[in-house]
């Protein structure tokens, strides 16, 4: 997006990775330094040139036309590790992030700003969400790519791949996900395509891996504004003989559009802290559903339960409680509540169904509740992205 009637270039003028830990060192005059040394010591492990790779790569994919580094030579301490030579007599072979550098000023010295092509770009015709796998299954995945002016060359700039899991170029212009996921997690590929202009496109692919030993249901909330369609049923994985009735949404949520989620805003007090899990509770701002084990039961106790929450905007819920009918559903008996935070960025929360003996043997249906509280005014979105129940793990 801009404001000007053109694009304008990107320039970075104070580039390059550094850390600072001054308020660290100053805090705690003993354990700061070793902090400061741990920084110290990650700028100069060779990965950093990995790191320092992705971010570049994701500044090209933005518009980026010069990357100007702060400082070439400097001393590294507690107030940073600009430097990208820590003194002028360092080897420049020794030194990861200036080796870096002029490496990547080679290779991209050929590649057009993404503002100004020199004919038609090429694209990834592949979408970014590339379809699920369970963990211990081989599976195998295919990036393809189109368009563009000549021959096509494709890179993998980064990738974070779970243990089994490996990338490779198929041919000149695509790529291949393959292997046997040794657990379940997001996945994620961080592709370039140029042309032979010099034109590129950047695509980061995602990979879910569900499942994995003792899961006993996994939801899947792919799909256009699930919260449009309650109760939302899909599952990755329902456990042989388990009944599950999927979530639908007390009085007090209100549905929101979009994808691959329940997106949801509540009405709440002006005052954060007038917003509490009894006034929730009590207005029916929660999602709820139904468990039922199979035939002979399930012992739940030590099970595993993990959900993940984004927060769209300001005021949406800051805190999320997690309630069983087992233990119950008043505020009090809740089984996890969550620290209070602020922050955008999807949060996994994790954690375990008491080792009790209410939980030793469940033969009926377990109705579950996540609560959203700590919001304020009305609006203001967030969204439950994934869940997930298995048994506890050895």
């Amino acid at each position: 997006l801009t404001l000007f009637p053109s694009p304008k270039p990107i320039v970075a003028y104070e580039g390059g990775p550094s850390i600072y830990t001054n308020q660290l060192e100053d805090a705690d005059p003993a354990k700061g330094p070793l902090v400061t040394r741990f920084m110290e010591n990650m700028n100069r492990h060779p990965r950093m040139a990995d790191v320092y790779r992705i971010h570049l790569e994701m500044a090209l994919s933005h518009g980026l036309v010069t990357h100007n580094p702060f400082v070439l030579v400097s001393s590294w301490g507690k107030y940073g590790q600009w430097g990208h030579l820590e003194h002028l007599d360092q080897d420049p072979q020794q030194a990861v992030k200036y080796r870096f550098l002029l490496e990547w000023a080679d290779e991209t010295d050929t590649l057009r700003p993404l503002d100004d092509p020199a004919g038609g770009r090429p694209e990834f015709s592949t979408p970014h969400v590339l379809e699920a796998a369970e963990a211990g299954r081989p599976m195998e995945r295919f990036v393809e790519t189109s368009g563009g002016e000549g021959p096509r060359q494709l890179k993998i700039i980064g990738t974070y791949l779970a243990p089994g899991l490996d990338v490779e170029l198929a041919g000149a212009d695509g790529a291949r996900i393959y292997g046997t996921p040794g657990r379940d997690m997001l996945n994620y590929a961080f592709l370039r395509v140029c042309d032979a202009d010099g034109d590129c496109a950047w695509r980061t692919f995602t990979l879910k891996v569900f499942g994995g030993q003792g899961t006993l249901v996994e939801c899947d909330f792919s799909g256009t504004s699930p919260a449009r369609s309650l109760p939302w049923t899909a599952t990755y994985v329902l456990c042989e003989g388990c009944g599950w009735s999927g979530w639908d949404a007390g009085q007090g949520i209100v549905p929101q559009d979009g994808d691959n989620g329940l997106f949801f805003s509540v009405n709440a007090p002006a005052d954060e802290s007038q917003s509490t899990l009894q006034l929730a509770l009590a207005e029916g701002e929660y999602f709820h559903a139904t468990f039922t084990p199979p035939p002979g039961g399930l012992d739940l106790r030590g099970a595993e339960v993990s959900f993940t929450v984004r927060r769209l905007d300001y005021h949406a819920p800051r805190r999320f409680a997690f309630f069983t009918s087992v233990e119950g559903l008043q505020a009090g008996e809740e089984v996890f509540s969550s620290e209070r935070n602020g922050g955008n960025s999807d949060t996994e929360y994790v954690f375990t169904l008491p080792d009790t003996s209410a939980y030793q043997s469940v033969t009926g249906p377990v109705e579950l509740r996540i609560v959203p509280f700590a919001a304020q005014y009305g609006g203001h979105r967030a969204a439950l992205l994934a869940f997930k129940l298995r048994l506890g793990q050895p």
